[in-house]
């Protein structure tokens, strides 16, 4: 397998392939994991009603205000925060 990388919000951190090997973990890339336009209209489908309905929501950790976006952008790449980073206009 070729080199993998996992997202981060400051970019890409390289993976130890030899590391996962060793201790038994699997990796599969991004095109492992593609959905078939099908199975994308079929899920984006479903979250619209599901959002419509109210049975789905946003989880929002953190509204800052228009001018604190660099704090607000501090806070994504901390990864401190549980939820999506609002910033409010």
């Amino acid at each position: 397998m070729s080199p993998v990388a996992a997202g981060s919000p400051g970019g890409f951190s390289p993976l130890d392939t030899e590391e996962a090997t060793r201790r038994g973990i699997e990796l599969f890339g991004i095109a492992d994991v593609q959905f078939s336009p099908a199975d994308l209209r079929r899920f984006t489908s479903d979250a619209h009603t599901a959002a419509a309905a109210g049975r789905l929501r946003p989880v929002i950790g953190e509204v800052f205000p228009l001018g604190r976006a660099a704090q607000a952008h501090a806070a994504i790449e901390g990864r401190g925060l549980v939820g999506k980073v609002v910033l409010e206009v």
